[in-house]
C-alpha cells in the first residue's frame, strides 16, 4: 500500500491509499501463463474507498495502456496485460496522483492481490 500527501487548491491535505498489488504483481493463471492481471481497491487516508478514480497502466516496453474505473466498492481489475514493466497510477479529482512500476512476469501461475 502506498500513501500519497499533496496539498492542493483546498487548505487541508489531501492523501489517496491504494491497496492494489501492483508492487508484487505476477502471471494471473491461464494455461500458457502468457499474461496477467492487476487488480485492488482505492482507498482514502481514512481507510473510506475512492469510487471513480482512474487508474492507468503503461506498458514501458511497448508504450501500450489500459485504464480502468474503480467501481462504487473502490475496486478496479485490469486482467489479461502482457507482462513486461508496468508504471501504474491511480488519480482522482482533488488527490494527488500516485504512481508506481511494476512488473507482470511471464509463467508465474498466479497472482496477487
Amino acid at each position: 500500500m502506498i500513501l500519497l500527501e499533496t496539498e492542493g487548491v483546498m487548505t487541508r491535505k489531501l492523501s489517496l491509499l491504494v491497496a492494489t498489488c501492483f508492487f508484487l504483481c505476477r502471471a494471473q493463471g491461464n494455461a500458457q501463463g502468457t499474461t496477467g492481471s492487476i487488480w485492488g481497491t482505492v482507498r482514502d487516508q481514512q481507510g473510506a474507498v475512492v469510487p471513480g478514480a482512474t487508474i492507468r497502466a503503461v506498458n514501458e516496453e511497448t508504450g501500450m495502456m489500459r485504464t480502468a474505473v474503480a467501481d462504487l466498492a473502490g475496486r478496479y481489475a485490469m486482467p489479461s496485460l502482457s507482462p513486461g514493466n508496468y508504471r501504474v497510477s491511480a488519480g482522482q479529482p482533488g488527490f494527488q496522483t500516485v504512481a508506481h512500476r511494476n512488473r507482470i512476469d511471464r509463467g508465474a501461475g498466479s497472482g496477487t492481490r
